[in-house]
């Protein structure tokens, strides 16, 4: 019998607008698995569907940190345990009192502001080391073949638009901007998650130089 806890994906799907979608939660569940994060910094809860990575591919701690603290993210650090969870209710520009330790991943999908995100890079840039991951949700792009109605809404909510070039649909444009702000002010290294095969809302992965 496999030692990977996978039934909790079964909640998932890949329609759903706004929390990670399954594929994304797996492939955050195998990067888990891989680099073994002890600490993980999540900016965004929303209704708890990353947190709940982190809970079932074995985070030892995380600081879950949102505007409004969800009953959903409240129920499972019930469940998961409250020595594993430190629930923060602040804005995201906000420093965190890191009380159980520095992060070794960041994990940010919350506000899609540029100002917002940079402030919090701006927090965070003394204090991460070397070879921690930051990890942005809602950086990629959909495929024309992908616009419903219900995304065609998202891309009105986020100031979205239709690039003139590529003909793809930028469904969050403050992330887009967040990426490349990322990459012209520090020295981390960058890799896009991006695809059109899918319709997938895209992570951009930083690791801490």
């Amino acid at each position: 019998m496999s030692k990977y806890n996978l039934d909790f994906l079964e909640s998932y799907n890949e329609t759903t607008l706004g929390p990670i979608q399954k594929g994304e939660a797996l492939f955050l569940y195998g990067l888990c698995e891989m680099v073994r994060p002890q600490i993980v910094l999540e900016i965004g809860c929303l209704i708890g569907q990353s947190l709940r990575v982190w809970m079932e591919s074995g985070v030892p701690f995380v600081y879950a940190v949102d505007c409004i603290i969800s009953n959903e993210v409240k129920e499972i650090r019930r469940a998961k345990g409250s020595n594993r969870v430190e629930l923060i209710e602040q804005d995201m520009k906000l420093p965190v009192g890191f009380t159980r330790g520095i992060p070794d991943l960041v994990f940010v999908d919350a506000s899609h502001e540029l100002p917002d995100n940079i402030q919090l890079v701006k927090n965070l840039l003394p204090v991460l080391k070397p070879g921690a991951l930051f990890i942005l949700h809602d950086t990629g792009h959909w495929h024309d073949k992908d616009m419903t109605d219900d995304r065609h809404l998202f891309i009105k909510h986020y100031g979205g638009y239709q690039d003139k070039k590529t003909k793809l649909w930028v469904h969050s444009p403050g992330e887009k901007e967040t990426i490349e702000w990322i990459s012209k002010n520090t020295k981390w290294e960058r890799v896009d998650l991006w695809t059109t095969a899918v319709a997938r809302y895209g992570l951009t992965i930083f690791q801490v130089k």
